[in-house]
This record gives C-alpha cells, sequence and structure tokens, in this order.
C-alpha cells in the first residue's frame, strides 16, 4: 500500500505542477462548500471497507464529518447570503484538486495495511477522478 501511496503522489504532483498554469481561485462560498461535502463524502465512502478497525475506521469518519459538517454551513450560509451560484470548468479544475486530495488523504491514513483492493478502491476512483478533471481542465 506504500508503493501505491507513493505513486498516487507523484502522479498528483506532476499533473499539478502541469495544471498550475490555468489553476484559478475561482472560489465562491458556494464551490467551496460543495467541494467540502464532495470531500467529506469520499473521506466516508473510503472508512467503509475498514468498519471493523477502530483506528482507521475512527479517523476517516471525523475527518469525514468535519468535511460535511463545515461544507454544510458554507452551503446553507451561501443560499442565505444568496451567493451566485455558478459551477464553470474552472471550479471543475478545483473538484479535481479536491478529489484527488481526499484520495490521497485515506491512503495515506491506510497505508500501513495491507494491500487489498477493496480499501484502496474508493480513493484510487476519487484520484483517478480527480486527474482526469484537471487534464480536462488543462485541455480546454
Amino acid at each position: 500500500m506504500l508503493v501505491l501511496v507513493f505513486i498516487n503522489i507523484i502522479i498528483c504532483l506532476i499533473v499539478a505542477y502541469l495544471c498550475l498554469k490555468t489553476f484559478s481561485f475561482d472560489f465562491s462560498i458556494w464551490t467551496v462548500g460543495i467541494n467540502f461535502m464532495i470531500c467529506g463524502a469520499v473521506l466516508a465512502l473510503s472508512a467503509l471497507p475498514v468498519r471493523n478497525d477502530f483506528d482507521e475506521n475512527s479517523v476517516l469518519t471525523f475527518l469525514a464529518t468535519i468535511f460535511i459538517i463545515i461544507g454544510a454551513i458554507l452551503f446553507v450560509s451561501s443560499l442565505i447570503m444568496h451567493v451566485p451560484k455558478k459551477f464553470d470548468r474552472n471550479n471543475l479544475g478545483n473538484l479535481g484538486v479536491i478529489l484527488t486530495l481526499s484520495g490521497i488523504i485515506a491512503m495515506v491514513i491506510l497505508w500501513h495495511r495491507p494491500l487489498v483492493w477493496t480499501q484502496a478502491l474508493i480513493p484510487e476512483i476519487a484520484v483517478i477522478i480527480g486527474i482526469v478533471l484537471l487534464v480536462k481542465n488543462r485541455l480546454k
């Protein structure tokens, strides 16, 4: 699992470096709330295969809860303040960064476990989708 974590980190660093030229900070409270809730959902889904192991499950569940609560607070406050709700191509790149980071966070928490594909599947899918969104944002 440690080799898989290092490979993902190296690939994500290369893709993030190549995408930095068009990376924008076009965040609003609404988009940050959505991104945080998606990150929390990825971490919560990553905790399901290790639900019998208290240490990893509790850390992933705690982080997922924090991200979901902060995302929900930001989302509700954006609805109250009538923030413009736009989610364009630049925000897809930001979502790609969030998905990649949430997958790497889950894999770093699970790195000392033996490699079982059911435990690495959700973080790997999140990293792959995040990289695809980053590359797609860079190519357009």
